[in-house]
């Protein structure tokens, strides 16, 4: 019900540059992955960080709200809050 591909842009431009793209692809296997690139520049330099996240998700609700608990592969869990309004997932 929730599979697909989302996006959250964040950038700031207060004492310095900042920017921050997550990505979080939901499989309708029950598989998903997780992407986070952040970068930032100011009067100490510049910085860029990459990584990514994988697990398996299970969601608990109906398509237009509910949680998803993701399910890394390292162990770790976690559980958010979702409300969907048209192709939005918030």
């Amino acid at each position: 019900m929730v599979a697909g591909r989302y996006y959250y842009v964040f950038v700031s431009n207060s004492g310095g540059t900042y920017s921050r793209e997550d990505s979080l692809t939901l499989c309708p296997n029950g598989l998903f992955l997780h992407g986070c690139e952040m970068y930032g520049s100011g009067s100490s330099g510049t910085a860029y960080t990459n990584r990514g996240n994988a697990g398996s998700f299970m969601a608990d609700g109906d398509r237009m709200n509910g949680t998803l608990r993701l399910m890394y592969r390292d162990g770790k869990s976690e559980t958010l809050r979702y409300q969907k309004s048209g192709p939005t997932l918030f």
